[in-house]
């Protein structure tokens, strides 16, 4: 990564269940802002599995899938490191989301951000229902590659929408250890609530501007320690 230096670009964490909208509010928001970008972490590391996305640590990535093992923190932060800096264009934002999973891939990322003079901004939290996250899973459909990790608690059933239930249920055992161990790092936490209904006008009015919201706020806030 010996040009990455000046492409990285500072990032906020764009936090929340499964189904709560991360992708899709994301991505509306780089569409209206071209110096942004967005990546979803989880959808990286399915796209080096299946070959779609070439990448320097492919050979990891399918190595740790067939010991069925967890990538290193240092990997794993390094394919969200390369993906930022994939696009010549000037990126001043990236918006990441399904990161961190732990304070060793959290504290990797802010550590080579630094060493270009950028940070991890905040994160934005999307709180939404079980009930909510389900219904949206079930419209959306299981991406390809998509899975959970398997434990003794949440193990997945055969039935769809218990599947979707269980992968919140998850969010759920792992969110406080999450938000945790950002508050811990001293970044900015913005909630929003995203139960309001996306896929009508108002709804999708509601939950865009308190996206935005908490988008500026915390931009606005870091600019002002910076002064």
């Amino acid at each position: 990564m010996s040009d990455a230096k000046e492409r990285l670009s500072d990032v906020i964490i764009v936090n929340g269940p499964p189904g709560s909208g991360k992708g899709f509010l994301s991505n509306l928001y780089v569409e209206e802002n071209p110096h942004t970008q967005h990546i979803a972490a989880g959808q990286q590391v399915r796209g080096i599995r299946s070959g779609d996305i070439e990448s320097v640590y492919a050979s990891t990535v399918l190595a740790h899938l067939e010991s069925k093992s967890y990538l290193p923190d240092e990997t794993f932060g390094d394919i969200i490191l390369e993906e930022m800096t994939r696009y010549p264009n000037f990126i001043d934002l990236t918006l990441v989301d399904g990161f961190p999973h732990n304070l060793g891939d959290l504290d990797y990322v802010q550590e080579k951000l630094n060493e270009s003079g950028r940070r991890i901004l905040g994160a934005v939290c999307l709180d939404a229902t079980v009930d909510t996250c389900v219904a949206r899973m079930s419209y959306r459909g299981m991406r390809e590659g998509e899975y959970v990790r398997k434990s003794a608690i949440f193990a997945a059933t055969e039935s769809e929408r218990e599947y979707y239930g269980d992968r919140y249920l998850y969010y759920l055992d792992t969110k406080d250890a999450l938000v945790g161990m950002l508050m811990d790092r001293g970044l900015q936490i913005e909630p929003v609530d995203a139960n309001p209904d996306i896929l009508g006008e108002e709804g999708l009015r509601i939950v865009v501007s308190q996206f935005k919201h908490g988008i500026l706020s915390i931009r606005a806030n870091n600019m002002r320690e910076e002064q």
